[in-house]
């Protein structure tokens, strides 16, 4: 009796150890049941915020891109506008050189004709440089010419000048410039 009592307890001791280890390998697969959803868990929030942070980049960049297509536009736009800037300065200074040149060649026929009336009128040298500093304070705009203009352009000396300029400033007064001025 005592063996199938024995027997009993071990199968007894058996079935609770049985038990006790089953429990434990139970617990041990919940726990690694948990372990897993924590990892796999962990793994998709990692994954997310990486995608997260792939996607703010996509972004980031598109919007670089953007701004640089839009500052390429821009450049490109002020680039079109100096070009034509240019375009007109370039014009305008061709306009400003034709009338310079028109202006030229009418102060050259008015000196010419001048010289003309002045042979006609039979002027001494001294009358026609008076005339011709008379011309150039007319056609200057301002009514003023530079003694060292007048210098040059009548190859006399400074006190000479003076003396033209004066004399010239009378003649205008007189009515010179009323005649000639059109011519």
């Amino acid at each position: 009796m005592r063996d199938e009592a024995a027997e009993r307890a071990l199968e007894g001791l058996s079935a609770a150890e049985l038990d006790h280890q089953a429990a434990q390998e139970r617990q041990a697969a919940a726990q690694a049941d948990a372990n897993a959803k924590r990892v796999a868990a962990e793994a998709a929030a990692e994954e997310k915020r990486l995608a997260a942070e792939a996607d703010a980049e996509a972004k980031r960049l598109a919007a670089e891109a953007a701004r640089l297509e839009r500052q390429a536009a821009e450049d490109k736009r002020a680039a079109g506008l100096a070009l034509h800037q240019d375009a007109q300065a370039r014009e305008e200074a061709a306009r400003l050189d034709h009338d310079a040149a028109q202006r030229r060649a009418e102060a050259a026929r008015i000196e010419r004709q001048a010289a003309e009336d002045e042979d006609t009128a039979r002027l001494t040298a001294r009358e026609r440089a008076v005339r011709k500093v008379a011309r150039m304070v007319l056609s200057s705009g301002t009514g003023t010419v530079a003694l060292y203009d007048i210098e040059h352009a009548c190859g006399v000396k400074q006190s000479t000048a003076s003396d033209y300029l004066t004399e010239a400033r009378t003649l205008i007064a007189n009515g010179y410039g009323q005649e000639h001025a059109h011519a």
